[in-house]
């Protein structure tokens, strides 16, 4: 790593980790324990208390530990807009995030699926997809191939 801002996040960081770790006694404990119904409130504690933790990094930092969350794309987006929810294309403001998490809130509730399961079915759902004449072809092609 060659950037100086990293390298200085990075040693922010793994201060932010051994002083939460102290507090709580470990860092896993306190992320684990953070419900996932305020997982925007997670963001902000990370944004807040990490360095360089904003926005996506965040929410892929959960992920990546093991955290059920759901990751805020331009296709999530698109599908909470299309679910009714009046937010913006690229939402960063707290009432946004507030109906970000509301929308999975909502989907969690009414499905019992997981977080990150509802934040992948959300993307899948928007944007370019191929009609059923075109799967079938591809099934077919595939199914050939076997």
């Amino acid at each position: 790593m060659r950037n100086g801002q990293k390298i200085m996040a990075t040693a922010h960081n793994v201060q932010f980790v051994a002083d939460t770790a102290r507090e709580h006694g470990s860092f896993g404990k306190f992320i684990a324990e953070w419900p996932e119904t305020d997982q925007v409130g997670l963001m902000a504690h990370l944004k807040k208390y990490g360095s360089r933790l904003g926005g996506q990094t965040a929410q892929w930092f959960m992920r990546y530990v093991g955290k059920d969350c759901f990751i805020i794309t331009s296709h999530v987006s698109a599908a909470i807009i299309d679910a009714g929810y009046d937010i913006k294309g690229n939402p960063t403001s707290k009432k946004d995030l507030a109906l970000v998490q509301q929308a999975f809130n909502e989907w969690h509730e009414e499905t019992g699926l997981p977080f990150a399961h509802l934040s992948k079915i959300a993307a899948y759902s928007v944007g370019s997809n191929y009609d059923n004449s075109a799967l079938a072809k591809e099934m077919q092609k595939l199914s050939s191939s076997l």
